[in-house]
């Protein structure tokens, strides 16, 4: 017998959580916690954007720039992150958080410090056709919050963890025959 999911039934289940109705003489509904919700949705709603399409066109700064500089385009271009160039190849990437962690923190002066000597590498990369759900996990692995987009070896693009979030419903692409869930 199939029965239709409350809204509120829907929403646990499609952050990852199972539903078990009560059998003969049993009382209450189970709700426990499924391993890997991310991967049940995709079957549920049948095919998720890749991240090559939610990723953000990367901001690329030379080396040779101090911290203090960097962090002037950063704010102008609003961006958390910038990726670094060395002679003309993507080397690393620095973030908000390393530029406070390795020269605010630290007490070193920013117009000093080169963001070639804070800069994260090597670079974590994934494929732009890689499903969302499996960066996150590239990420959660890594313990990053962003990983650089590469399409036929060019870095076309950055994924972060709020892109995720921004675009889950591009990520989960329902149709209105995937937004009915129902049980078993």
């Amino acid at each position: 017998m199939k029965v239709a999911l409350s809204s509120f039934s829907n929403i646990l289940v499609a952050t990852g959580f199972s539903i078990s109705l009560p059998q003969d003489g049993q009382r209450g509904t189970v709700i426990t916690r499924s391993p890997s919700p991310f991967y049940k949705l995709k079957a549920l709603v049948g095919g998720m954007a890749a991240v090559g399409e939610l990723c953000y066109t990367p901001l690329v700064v030379p080396h040779t720039l101090t911290v203090d500089e960097v962090a002037r385009i950063m704010v102008k271009k609003d961006r958390s992150s910038v990726l670094i160039s060395v002679d003309g190849e993507i080397k690393g990437i620095v973030t908000e958080r390393d530029i406070i962690r390795r020269v605010v923190a630290a007490g070193k002066n920013p117009s000093e410090v080169t963001i070639y000597s804070i800069m994260s590498k090597p670079l974590i990369t994934i494929d732009s056709s890689l499903d969302p759900a499996k960066a996150t996990d590239i990420m959660s692995k890594y313990n990053i919050r962003r990983v650089v987009v590469k399409k036929d070896d060019k870095i076309i693009g950055i994924f972060t963890a709020r892109q995720f979030v921004k675009n889950w419903h591009r990520i989960f692409r329902r149709t209105e025959y995937d937004r009915r869930i129902y049980m078993r």
